[in-house]
């Protein structure tokens, strides 16, 4: 028998599997930009959230430190001293100004 003949025949007999629907699925993953957020742009964020490219000053105080935080250089920062960036979940703390001391 011909090799692609005998491989037809064997793909038609064989079941099909199907993948479950993830729960998951249908929800949108939202994130706020580290700038928008620092601006107060980003008042609809809810805990669990992404928020990326933050500075580690608010990364301290607004990332979920149960969960992995990213850290990366922002390009456009390569001249300034503090040029880290934090990619973090949002612990739904409420964004305040913040003052030094």
């Amino acid at each position: 028998m011909k090799p692609l003949l005998l491989m037809i025949i064997s793909l038609a007999l064989t079941p099909t599997a199907y993948a479950e629907k993830s729960e998951e699925e249908g929800y949108v993953y939202w994130y706020c930009d580290g700038e928008r957020f620092v601006k107060g742009e980003c008042r609809n964020i809810k805990k669990g959230e992404t928020l990326y490219k933050i500075d580690a000053r608010n990364a301290l105080i607004y990332c979920n430190h149960n969960s992995p935080i990213l850290r990366g250089k922002d390009p456009a920062l390569y001249d300034e001293k503090d040029a880290a960036r934090y990619t973090c979940f949002y612990n739904g703390k409420l964004r305040k100004k913040l003052r030094s001391l």
